[in-house]
This record gives structure tokens, sequence and C-alpha cells, in this order.
């Protein structure tokens, strides 16, 4: 069975969320099933059977990324993330196989399957505005549509996936990506979050992109990494410079001591006054102390986190 033609077909298949024939085509599934009516009239035309293999897959990825159906419940990055988990599960599931032989061709091609995806992956955020359509939302998005999955503890990246897509972004343009996702993601967010929100979470998505080598070296190598040249001059005198224009900064800036400077407008929450000190006259000492140790406890895990991301740096430069 493993050995069929039909076999791979059906793998691939799943994988994709793609079918070749209308009455295949299912809605309800999770995701939607959608048939590449397309592609399918180019194997009729080529006088190829209706099923996919290692040769074809190329053809389908592309075919139902240029043809993406409007109303489709995610977006083609997170469809394409899906199909990475999908695969990465199927080969899992080939060690069951008896025909060890047919496993192992049909591992080497869902291998080659997720490069494919990844690649695309790739272009879907380096080349948004020309190669793919996507919802409005989505392209103003650009690279932030990582964000929740890198930043998430159970996180909704299949394991392999961010280091599979960064190896195959053009080395030019992955710097602006990885600035673009950590000013406008992690930092945004890092200024905004006091540490009784979700501030090691962020600092677990910027470990964790700063963990492989191409990102930290090209964050450190980018003209960003130290700000504006025109600020560059002042950092030595001013920590708020320092804070506010180098990339890393914000990361550094959390602090549960109120900033004379801060507003109702940019005031990090959860409040950390509000919800560790309110009403302090009238209540017991010993709340009090509670109150105290857990922020020592909390801002000791976050400076644990810092250190491993100065780590990362030194590491992989």
């Amino acid at each position: 069975m493993a050995n069929d033609p039909q076999y791979e077909d059906q793998v691939i298949r799943r994988v994709l969320a793609i079918c070749l024939r209308d009455e295949d085509t299912d809605a309800a599934a999770n995701p939607p099933v959608v048939c590449l009516q397309g592609l399918a009239e180019e194997l009729k035309g080529e006088k190829a059977p209706l099923m996919l293999n290692k040769d074809t897959i190329d053809r389908a990825i592309m075919a139902r990324l240029l043809d993406a159906p409007e109303q489709y419940p995610q977006w083609p990055l997170h469809y394409l993330i899906g199909c990475y988990g999908r695969a990465t599960a199927e080969i899992r599931g080939l060690s069951t196989l008896k025909d060890k032989d047919a496993a192992s061709r049909i591992q080497l091609n869902l291998q080659y399957c997720k490069e494919l995806i990844a690649s695309n992956a790739g272009l879907l955020l380096t080349m948004s505005d020309s190669l793919f359509p996507q919802p409005a939302e989505a392209l103003t998005q650009g690279p932030l549509q990582l964000l929740d999955g890198i930043s998430s503890s159970d996180s909704s990246l299949p394991a392999g996936f961010l280091e599979d897509l960064i190896s195959r972004i053009e080395q030019d343009d992955l710097p602006d990506l990885m600035i673009t996702l950590i000013r406008d993601g992690i930092n945004k967010k890092l200024l905004q979050t006091s540490p009784l929100g979700e501030y090691s979470a962020l600092l677990t998505a910027l470990h964790r992109l700063t963990s492989i080598k191409p990102v930290s070296r090209a964050l450190t190598h980018s003209t960003q990494w130290l700000g504006s040249q025109r600020a560059a001059p002042q950092l030595a005198d001013n920590g708020r410079q320092v804070l506010s224009a180098t990339l890393l900064g914000p990361a550094f800036a959390l602090t549960v001591v109120p900033d004379p400077l801060w507003t109702n407008a940019n005031r990090p929450q959860p409040s950390v006054g509000e919800q560790c000190f309110s009403d302090y006259q009238n209540r017991r000492p010993g709340d009090l102390m509670a109150s105290m140790q857990s922020l020592r406890m909390t801002m000791s895990s976050v400076v644990d986190s810092l250190h491993n991301i100065c780590m990362n740096f030194l590491r992989n430069q």
C-alpha cells in the first residue's frame, strides 16, 4: 500500500489540504480542502494522472497560493505553517509502515515538501506586495504575523519551521525582516508591558530569534543595532537614548518603579502599583512583603532571560 502512488498522493493532499477533483473538496474540514482546478486541467493537458507526487508538489503549492480562496479561514502564511506541521506529523507516522523502502522514499518527498513550504513562506514575507495575493490585514502585518507563534509558551510554530524559514530567506532581506519583527513587534509590546504582563513571553520570542546564528549576526551588523548615526554620539551621555534608540534597548527598559515621564497613555500595563501596592496604608506588612518578594522573583527571571539573550549574540558571532 505504501508503495502505491495513490498512497503518496493521499499523504501530499492531506499535508497541503488540497485535491484535484471537485468531489473531494471539503469546506467543513479543518483546514478546508481546496480543489486546484487549474492544476488539474494542466495535468489533463499533459495526459498525466490526477495524482500528486514529488514532481508536482512545487506546482501544487504555487497554484494553491496564487489562487487562494477569498473566504479561507487562514492567512496564506498561517496556511503554510499548518502545512509544515502536517508534513512533520506525516513523517512521524511513517514509522508504522512495514515497507521501510517506501517509508524512506515518502519521507524524503515530505522533507522536500517542507523545504518548499519554508521557501514560499519566505517569499510571502519578503515579496508580499507582488507575488501572492493576501488579505489587506496580512499585508499590513507583514513579518509581524510570526510574532504570536514565537512568543507563545506552547509555540504555534512547528518544530524546525523558524530555522528552515530563515535559512531560505535571502541574506539581503533577512536584516530588514528581523528588525521589523523586533522593532515594530516585540519592542513595541515590551514598552507597553509591565513585569506582571507578557514580558517573559516577549523575551522568550527574542531569545528564540537570537539563538539562530544568521539572525543574531544580521542584527549586530545592521545599522539599526546602535540606532541612527545622529543618535549615536548621545548614547554615552543619555541613558534614555540608549533605551529608545538601540535595537535591544526596550528589552532592558523594564522597571517596577514608576517613571516620571510616564503618562496614562504610555504607562506599562498591568500597573504594578495598582495590583501590588494599592491601598498600601491599610494593608498588612506581610501582604506587602509577599508582593515585593513576587516582584523580585519576576525580575530575577527577566534578568536571566536578558543574560541568555546576550549570550546568544556572543556565541553566534
